[in-house]
C-alpha cells in the first residue's frame, strides 16, 4: 500500500509540476557592436515558467551553423504582459544576455541557436538568427554630423535600403575613405572611394546589397580611412533608425516539456 501510494503520488506531481510548453520565436539579424549585450524575445503559451527564472538557468550558450560554442551571461529575463501572436494570446520573456568573449575582427555567426540548460535539468534550443560582433578599440577620425535612412518595400514590411552618413573632416590635412565594412553577415556595400579635404562635409550614401531576401533595422558601420600614411579604422554605431517587428520573419514552433 505505502509502494503504490508513493507512486501515485509521483505520478500526480509529475503531471502537476511538468508542462508541455509551447514556445514561439521569430529569427532576427543582431549587428553588435562595442557591447556584449543582446536581448532575444521568447513567447511562451505559459506564464511565470521556473526554466526562464532566472536563477534556475545553469548555463547558455551560443552555437553557429559551423558548430561554433560562444558561451553567455543571462543578465535578466522580464516576463511582460501577453500578447497576441500567430494563433493566441503568449507571453513573452525578454532575456537579456552578456557575450563573454571579444574580439578585434568581426565575429560573424549563421543560424545561431540559443541553447538554454537549467539546473532541473531541461535543456531547450532556440534558433533566434545570425549575429554578427566586433568589439574592439577605433579611431574617431571624422566628425559624423548626421545619420538618417532610406527603406524599401518588401510585401508588407520595410526594410533598410540606404544610410547616408554627413561627414565631415576635421583634422588638418586631407584624408581619403579607401573601404565600407558592414558589421553584418546578411548585408553587404559597393567598393567606394573618397577623398576629404580639409573642413569639407559630404553626404555618404551607403547602399545595401542583401544577400537573402531578409530585413534589418539596424547595422554597424566600420569606415576605413587613410590618414597620412596610416589606415584607421572608425565605427558608426548601429543605430536603430526606425523600430520593426521582427514578427515578419517565419515564426519557429516548438513544443518542450518543462518545469
Amino acid at each position: 500500500l505505502v509502494i503504490i501510494i508513493t507512486i501515485v503520488s509521483i505520478i500526480i506531481m509529475n503531471i502537476h509540476n511538468n508542462k508541455q510548453t509551447r514556445f514561439i520565436n521569430y529569427p532576427n539579424n543582431y549587428s553588435i557592436c562595442n557591447t556584449k549585450d543582446l536581448e532575444v524575445i521568447i513567447y511562451s503559451n505559459v506564464e511565470k515558467l521556473e526554466c526562464f527564472n532566472q536563477k534556475n538557468i545553469s548555463n547558455i550558450v551560443l552555437e553557429d551553423i559551423d558548430g561554433n560554442i560562444y558561451q553567455a551571461l543571462v543578465n535578466d529575463i522580464e516576463l511582460r504582459e501577453k500578447e497576441f501572436v500567430e494563433d493566441d494570446y503568449y507571453y513573452p520573456y525578454h532575456m537579456r544576455l552578456s557575450m563573454t568573449f571579444s574580439s578585434d575582427s568581426i565575429i560573424n555567426m549563421k543560424d545561431v541557436k540559443l541553447i538554454i540548460t537549467t539546473k532541473m535539468g531541461d535543456k531547450m534550443s532556440f534558433n533566434i538568427g545570425n549575429i554578427s560582433v566586433v568589439n574592439m578599440e577605433f579611431a574617431s577620425l571624422i566628425d559624423t554630423k548626421s545619420i538618417t535612412s532610406k527603406t524599401k518595400k518588401i510585401d508588407e514590411y520595410y526594410t533598410l535600403d540606404t544610410i547616408t552618413i554627413e561627414l565631415y573632416n576635421k583634422q588638418y590635412n586631407e584624408v581619403i575613405l579607401s573601404n565600407i565594412i558592414l558589421v553584418s553577415n546578411v548585408v553587404k556595400t559597393n567598393d567606394f572611394s573618397l577623398k576629404l579635404d580639409v573642413g569639407e562635409n559630404y553626404f555618404l550614401d551607403i547602399k545595401l546589397n542583401y544577400l537573402d531576401n531578409l530585413f534589418i533595422d539596424h547595422v554597424g558601420i566600420i569606415l576605413e580611412w587613410e590618414f597620412k600614411g596610416n589606415i584607421y579604422q572608425q565605427l558608426i554605431s548601429p543605430y536603430r533608425l526606425f523600430k520593426t517587428s521582427s514578427k515578419h520573419t517565419e515564426p519557429i514552433i516548438q513544443t518542450y516539456e518543462v518545469y
